[in-house]
C-alpha cells in the first residue's frame, strides 16, 4: 500500500517581505492610519501623513466653525479630511454649489414650515466659501451670502448639505446664519473673478 507524501509550499519570499513591510506595531496603529512611517520616504511622491501638530491645529478647527472654517493643509493626505476647495474648482463646478446652497434654503423651508413658522425669503447673492468632505459621496460645507428678501437684510449664513450617490436622500444637517465676530478679522473670503477659476479636477464625485 503506497502512502501519498504531503507537502507543504514554502511561502514566496516576496509575499513575506511585503507583509512584514506593512506590519504596524501597536505604538503606531491609528496615528498614521495603518501605514508605516517610511511610506513617505519609499513613495517619494511629495505627500505626507498629517503631523501631530497639523491634527491638532485640524480637530480645533473643525470643533471651532463645524467644519466650515478649516486650514488648507498642502500636500496633506488623510481619508476624510475635510478640505477648502473654492480655489480648485471651475465656474461650471460653482454653479453646482450654488445649487447645493439653494436647495439647503429649500429644504430648510420645509422644515419651518412643518414646525409652523414662516419661510426665509433669501436671494442668494454669492458663494463665500465651500469646503468638503469625502463621504456618499461628499459633504459639502457652504457660506453663502444671502439678502433677506421681507427685511432687506444682508447676512451670512452657513448649510451642510450631505449628498448620496442617487441624490434622493440629500439632506441638511445644519442651516444657520453665521455668526458676527465681535472683533472681525482682516477678510480672507475667496473672491471669485467673472471668469471662473481654475479646475484641479472638477471635484466629480458623483
Amino acid at each position: 500500500m503506497s502512502t501519498a507524501a504531503t507537502y507543504e509550499l514554502p511561502e514566496s519570499p516576496a509575499k513575506k517581505a511585503k507583509m512584514t513591510t506593512m506590519t504596524v506595531t501597536p505604538q503606531e496603529e491609528g496615528r498614521v492610519y495603518g501605514v508605516d512611517d517610511d511610506e513617505d520616504e519609499i513613495y517619494n511622491d511629495g505627500l505626507h501623513m498629517m503631523t501631530d501638530e497639523e491634527m491638532k491645529r485640524y480637530g480645533e478647527a473643525v470643533m471651532r466653525s463645524d467644519g466650515f472654517e478649516v486650514p488648507e493643509f498642502p500636500n496633506v493626505i488623510a481619508l476624510g479630511l475635510i478640505i477648502p476647495i473654492m480655489n480648485n474648482i471651475s465656474a461650471k463646478f460653482r454653479g453646482k454649489i450654488l445649487k447645493y446652497a439653494r436647495f439647503a434654503v429649500d429644504r430648510h423651508n420645509e422644515e419651518r414650515v412643518k414646525e409652523g413658522a414662516m419661510e426665509l425669503h433669501l436671494d442668494i447673492t454669492r458663494i463665500v466659501n465651500c469646503n468638503a468632505e469625502v463621504s456618499c459621496p461628499v459633504n459639502y460645507y457652504i457660506t453663502f451670502e444671502a439678502k433677506d428678501l421681507d427685511t432687506n437684510e444682508l447676512d451670512q449664513y452657513e448649510a451642510m448639505v450631505v449628498t448620496r450617490v442617487r441624490h434622493d436622500d440629500d439632506n441638511v444637517p445644519i442651516f444657520r446664519k453665521k455668526t458676527k465676530p465681535t472683533n472681525p478679522p482682516v477678510p480672507t473670503e475667496h473672491v471669485l473673478p467673472s471668469h471662473g477659476l481654475v479646475a484641479l479636477r472638477d471635484c466629480s464625485y458623483h
